[in-house]
């Protein structure tokens, strides 16, 4: 197969190999960037391809090379791809321990995402464990959870919402 028809090749399947390069492993997206730069010379090498593509897309030089690059790109995950089917198909070992890399990749970037979405920072809670007291003070002297957050933006330097507060008062009453 020449490189046009690799690139063709490519192109349709645009959204899927980038999609895959996404989940590549950084020494993964390394090698495929490495391969781009041995492909440029090979798609260079096709007669007055830059400037027959410069005029088709009515562009300058400059940019139709960046297209190359573009399409270089492509070819060098397409290639990768298929490199790892082959893997597969005859059994690599070294595989199995590129997926499993890649799974714990997934799996703490979820657990990362998790943790982001987890709620309020304990930190915050624990100051106002610490000023329980005074918060349950307040309360009984008939402040309401706006006052109560107001005194402790003003006085301790926390803002905390006054659902929050509510919360608090709920668990501790």
């Amino acid at each position: 197969m020449d490189i046009t028809e690799e690139i063709s090749i490519a192109l349709k399947n645009k959204q899927k190999l980038l999609s895959a390069f996404n989940k590549y492993l950084p020494y993964e997206k390394g090698f495929v960037l490495r391969k781009t730069a041995e492909l440029l010379p090979e798609i260079q090498e096709i007669p007055d391809f830059p400037k027959q593509l410069s005029k088709t897309l009515n562009c300058s030089l400059q940019q139709a090379i960046l297209v190359i690059w573009y399409f270089a790109f492509l070819v060098a995950i397409r290639r990768y791809e298929i490199e790892l089917k082959k893997a597969e198909y005859d059994g690599d070992s070294r595989l199995a321990q590129l997926k499993d890399e890649r799974f714990l990749r997934l799996a703490r970037g979820f657990l990362n995402e998790v943790k982001s979405r987890a709620g309020r920072k304990p930190k915050k809670r624990e100051k106002l464990e610490k000023l329980k007291a005074e918060i349950l003070t307040l309360r009984k002297e008939g402040a309401g959870c706006v006052a109560i957050s107001e005194f402790l933006r003003k006085h301790h330097k926390l803002k905390v919402s006054k659902s929050y507060i509510h919360r608090l008062l709920k668990e501790w009453e």
